[in-house]
């Protein structure tokens, strides 16, 4: 039984995980958390994007199911601390570069 998952993106791979209790970390994921909760859908994962390791998340990204379960909190970094794409982003977009 395969079950469906939508991802949300509120503006905002899964690189490292951790469990937290809630997600909010602002208006817009609380506005989604609302809506997403109106429809019988729970937040399950939450990814940070970041440009780098030590600048602010550029958005989140969210994914959301009917069975309630623990949020995993996730961040995926596009550069390294050095500007060069991270390994992590890098393994993400392998698929579609021929030299990258």
């Amino acid at each position: 039984d395969l079950e469906r998952h939508v991802v949300v993106d509120v503006g905002g791979g899964l690189v490292g995980e951790q469990q937290i209790g809630a997600v909010d970390d602002g208006p817009g994921d609380r506005q989604q958390l609302f809506l997403a909760a109106r429809q019988g859908l729970y937040c399950v994962v939450a990814c940070d994007v970041h440009s780098k390791p030590d600048k602010p998340p550029l958005r989140r990204l969210m994914v959301f199911t009917r069975t309630p379960a623990p949020t995993q909190a996730a961040w995926l970094h596009l550069l390294d601390a050095d500007g060069n794409p991270s390994a992590e982003y890098r393994s993400l977009l392998a698929d579609f570069y021929l030299n990258f």
